[in-house]
């Protein structure tokens, strides 16, 4: 029996903030405005953070892990996994109307890595 060699990167979706779209987030509990927008990423007011959601997932050898990164950042972000294949991070920075990209990395067991990039504008204050 011959066993398949994966080649494919993993599929990696941002799903929360979705592009062309406005969000009002306070303590990480994003609620999307019906109303898009014409700015090509989202726009989002957040009171205490933001979530940013993610759906990873690998036919072949499975999702060994996933990273969210801001611009150019050689580190990653902390995050959290859930069941069937979601990632979520909770973005929490004192940020005033700052346009960064959110880029997130899937990598699955074979050494592939997937990728998604989102430009988003972001103005968060934190509460006590």
């Amino acid at each position: 029996m011959r066993i398949p060699i994966d080649t494919q990167p993993p599929f990696v979706k941002i799903v929360t903030p979705e592009k062309n779209h406005w969000y009002f987030c306070f303590s990480c509990k994003n609620k999307k405005w019906k109303r898009p927008v014409r700015y090509e990423g989202a726009i989002i007011w957040a009171i205490n953070g933001f979530k940013v959601e993610v759906y990873a997932h690998d036919e072949e050898t499975g999702v060994k892990k996933v990273e969210f990164y801001v611009d150019n950042e050689e580190e990653p972000r902390k995050m959290v996994r859930l069941p069937e294949e979601y990632e979520w991070w909770c973005w929490n920075e004192m940020l005033f109307f700052e346009e960064h990209t959110i880029k997130v990395k899937a990598y699955d067991y074979a050494g592939n890595v997937g990728v998604e990039e989102l430009k988003v504008r972001v103005s968060n204050i934190r509460l006590p």
